[in-house]
């Protein structure tokens, strides 16, 4: 996990310093029931690059907001912890 994430999440509970990033491999899709992405562009990625996908793939904020503009977490990856 990156530093920033890290330091945010510290406050509400969540120690991610053991975390660490795995490569999404078919071998995982096949096993799974559903993916949750955090952006269209996550989703149609892994659309485009494996071949069998789980019938449920989602955003993850489908289940908690019915506007579609604010469907997408961006990825923060490389940004300040603002």
């Amino acid at each position: 996990a990156s530093l920033y994430s890290v330091k945010s999440l510290k406050p509400v509970g969540l120690d991610l310093t053991q975390h660490k990033s795995k490569r999404l491999t078919q071998r995982k899709i096949n096993s799974s029931f559903a993916i949750f992405c955090m952006t269209r562009v996550h989703r149609l990625l892994i659309e485009s690059q494996f071949k069998k996908l789980p019938k449920h793939i989602y955003l993850m904020r489908e289940f908690i907001t019915k506007n579609s503009e604010d469907q997408e977490i961006l990825d923060p990856y490389g940004l300040d912890v603002e």
